[in-house]
């Protein structure tokens, strides 16, 4: 068998201690992983099948991203991005609308204009949130 050696010759040894740090992320990882896959199991089942995301690469890695706090479980962060996703998701639709200035003054005005002008209803914006 062949010795891993450095430029000089010298034997590079293997590291076969872990630091306290290293540790406790192995252990945090351990502790969560079955609860991380189920929540990636579901994501990955309601995930909406054979479409493709467009729009800017705010908007793609936004949407990326709630996933992945979701399954990692960062609820308020899930939470947090949903709504400025959907934020953006409203302003998009209102802006082709002709409704650009609206959408500067936040999506609570935006779901007003959006429930006004029936583009959407009471309910359904009440289940999004």
């Amino acid at each position: 068998m062949e010795k891993n050696t450095d430029l000089f010759g010298n034997e590079i040894k293997k590291k076969t201690y872990k630091s306290a740090t290293e540790k406790e992320l192995i252990n945090y990882d351990k502790a969560l992983f079955s609860e991380r896959l189920e929540r990636l199991k579901f994501v990955k089942k309601h995930n909406p099948k054979g479409y493709s995301m467009f729009g800017d690469m705010e908007f793609v890695f936004t949407f990326s991203e709630i996933q992945q706090c979701y399954v990692n479980g960062h609820f308020i962060a899930t939470i947090v991005l949903s709504q400025s996703f959907l934020e953006k998701l409203l302003d998009i639709h209102l802006s082709k609308k002709g409704f650009e200035k609206v959408t500067k003054y936040g999506l609570e005005k935006m779901i007003k204009v959006a429930v006004k002008r029936k583009y959407s209803t009471p309910k359904s914006i009440r289940t999004s949130q």
